[in-house]
């Protein structure tokens, strides 16, 4: 297999194979993903006798995390074709894109998998959960009314999501450029956009109208409110997936998105830490600039951060160090300890990225 990337990859056999192997994706939001995300210089491709055997799309966007701007790498469209299956394709491609990443700068990567014990060999951990609320509507005289609205620019969407992440962790920056595009996604699929006040708190609603299911939900107040008022709005019992646990509302978890760190020493400079001194030696079986024990002093929001010779606190494997920081909760002591130790707690959040 020769690895290729940028003009080497055609849009049309690109488009192709995730058509072949993505037929879940609705035509409808496969026409808005190539048309809104998709980059030639984001692909790496593998070929083999002339065609494109398998494919790996790295679109890059912005998360806060822990208090800075980190950038991160969506790592989509893991593909190969059916007749060059079972390989060692995928493996080579995730391993070069990943080494690539590291390379270009990237702090951290996540992922939607098709298996999540596929990516854990790549130093990929469970750092998300998904949670679903039903809402069963009744006629409430005391439900806060939602008042629709169409005077919200991409501004202004940019700015109600920035307000609603405001306390949370690990969430994708949207600027009023990323929405001119999403708000096409929001709308893919049958789905109605629900621009709305409840009183004096904005937000809006992407709901599929077949199954009445709210796609999207971001509002500033609270968002228990929120659900309750769509409800009676529409007259109709809904459900809602987050990607944040909320209190008072029935839920349901699932697993959701995978995450890597890329390079530890950018990520750690970069985050808001407690006051701490610690030495953690971390394991990476692909990126080699991340082996080694790593001395992590912070003072004040300063931070400093140094590969030492040194004996350590705490040993880990690459992959615990993405849960550790999103904030993520394991049922592993020393993945407690390592998170109490350098930050103060807060629930890991993020919204779909491709």
């Amino acid at each position: 297999m020769i690895i290729t990337n940028g003009k080497l990859n055609d849009k049309e056999d690109v488009r192709k194979l995730w058509d072949e192997c993505f037929d879940e994706d609705s035509t409808e939001w496969r026409d808005w993903y190539f048309e809104n995300v998709y980059k030639e210089s984001n692909v790496i491709g593998g070929k083999e006798n002339g065609e494109l055997a398998a494919m790996v799309h790295m679109n890059p966007y912005d998360i806060f995390m822990r208090g800075s701007r980190t950038s991160a790498v969506a790592m989509a469209g893991v593909a190969t074709k059916q007749k060059y299956r079972k390989q060692g394709f995928a493996d080579k491609l995730i391993k070069y894109s990943l080494k690539k990443a590291y390379e270009m700068g990237y702090d951290f990567s996540f992922l939607y998998p098709f298996n999540y014990e596929f990516y854990e060999k790549y130093g990929y951990l469970l750092s998300y959960n998904k949670y679903s609320y039903y809402y069963k509507y009744f006629n409430d005289t005391k439900t806060k009314e939602m008042i629709k609205t169409k005077q919200f620019s991409e501004e202004m969407f940019s700015k109600i999501y920035s307000r609603f992440a405001a306390e949370k962790n690990g969430f994708v920056i949207r600027d009023a450029v990323y929405y001119k595009k999403h708000l096409k996604e929001l709308l893919c699929d049958r789905n109605e956009l629900l621009c709305f006040y409840i009183g004096s708190k904005a937000g809006y609603l992407s709901l599929n109208i077949d199954e009445n299911k709210a796609e999207e939900l971001v509002y500033e107040g609270d968002i228990a409110e929120a659900i309750k008022s769509a409800a009676a709005y529409y007259e109709r019992d809904l459900t809602f997936e987050n990607l944040f646990d909320s209190d008072n509302i029935v839920n349901t978890k699932e697993k959701h998105c995978m995450a890597r760190i890329i390079s530890v020493e950018s990520i750690f400079r970069k985050m808001k830490l407690k006051d701490c001194d610690i030495k953690i030696e971390i394991n990476d079986d692909i990126i080699d600039e991340n082996n080694g024990v790593w001395h992590i002093i912070s003072r004040n929001e300063k931070t400093e951060v140094q590969k030492v010779q040194d004996m350590y606190d705490y040993k880990i494997d690459i992959s615990l160090l993405a849960p550790i920081i999103t904030g993520f909760k394991l049922e592993n002591e020393k993945v407690s300890e390592i998170q109490n130790a350098l930050f103060s707690t807060v629930q890991p959040y993020i919204y779909e990225v491709c």
